[in-house]
Parts: C-alpha cells; sequence; structure tokens
C-alpha cells in the first residue's frame, strides 16, 4: 500500500512567484505558483529526507487544470518536470504522477496529457492523476472519454488513480489498466 503525498500549495506571499506578488490575494494564497528556488529547495529536502520510504505517491499538486493551481499550464509543467526531476534523483525507485486533472474527459487537458506522457516516457513520472468529480453514475463514461483523450496523446497505460468526489461522499477508486 501506498500512502498518497499532495505535494504542492503554495504557503505564503513569502514563497509565491514574484509575478504574482503584486496582486496577491490570501483567500486563495495556496493555488498560486511558487517561487521556482524556493521551491526546488522545500522540495530537495523534503525528497532526501523520505528517500528511504518505498510507501509514498507523490502527486504533484492538486487539480493543476482547475481553481487549485492560479498559474499557467506551462508553469505548472515547469514546476511538474522539476519537483518529478528532484524526487526520482533522490530515490529513483520512488512513484510520482502528475497531480490530478478535475473533469479530466475535456479536451482542453489535452496539454496536460501530453506533458505527462512526456514525463513518463522520461521516467519522471510512473502515471498521471485523475479525480472524477461527477460521481459513479457517469464515472465509466467519463473515464472512457479520459482514455480517449490521453490515448491520443501517446500513453502506454499502466496505472490509472481516480478519486471520485460527490457531495457527501468521497470514493477513492484504484484502477489498473494495462495495454
Amino acid at each position: 500500500m501506498k500512502y498518497n503525498w499532495l505535494f504542492g500549495f503554495n504557503v505564503g506571499k513569502w514563497s509565491a512567484a514574484d509575478k504574482y506578488k503584486e496582486n496577491y490575494d490570501e483567500s486563495i494564497g495556496w493555488t498560486y505558483p511558487p517561487d521556482e528556488d524556493i521551491w526546488s529547495d522545500f522540495a530537495g529536502k523534503v525528497a532526501v529526507h523520505y528517500a528511504a520510504n518505498p510507501d509514498i505517491l507523490w502527486e504533484i499538486w492538486n487539480e493543476p487544470n482547475y481553481f487549485f493551481f492560479a498559474g499557467t499550464p506551462e508553469e505548472y509543467f515547469s514546476l511538474l518536470e522539476k519537483t518529478a526531476t528532484i524526487i526520482k534523483t533522490e530515490n529513483p525507485s520512488s512513484y510520482a504522477c502528475s497531480g490530478g486533472l478535475a473533469v479530466a474527459e475535456k479536451e482542453s487537458n489535452l496539454v496536460f496529457y501530453q506533458k505527462s506522457a512526456e514525463l513518463i516516457n522520461k521516467n519522471l513520472l510512473d502515471n498521471f492523476g485523475y479525480h472524477n468529480h461527477d460521481g459513479l453514475d457517469n464515472y465509466y463514461d467519463y473515464m472512457g472519454k479520459m482514455l480517449s483523450l490521453s490515448s491520443c496523446s501517446g500513453f502506454i497505460y499502466k496505472k490509472i488513480l481516480t478519486l471520485i468526489c460527490t457531495c457527501a461522499k468521497l470514493y477513492l477508486v484504484h484502477v489498473q489498466i494495462f495495454f
């Protein structure tokens, strides 16, 4: 069993990237992309500290295509690649995945799948995350749409992790798909 550690979120104005400091809003401060040097230093220290622990699944940020990340996709991709590189440098056998995409069946997410596929092919990521917020009623329909989109990005599936959220319940579904 692996513990899913959500590795992300800004911790305050002091750690935000410079371009976000002028209009910084404390109520959503945790969504701003961090300063890359501060983040890399932090990520390196955490990766070194936990390098010997084989039971961590490092999910890098949360729903970067949704309101949990106020930056651009390109800023997330830079953060994702640098963080995955740091984690894998400290422990090459660690398990890392991209932040789970919200409403992942939408075509606007194609760039996220493409970048994840690129990093999987570089052995920096082991997987990508997918969060289904529409509950179990549409699960298979949306999963099929997500699989169709992601397969256009060059994915060769190992495993897909999904998080299904409904108003009253939280389901964690781990789906293994082998091709």
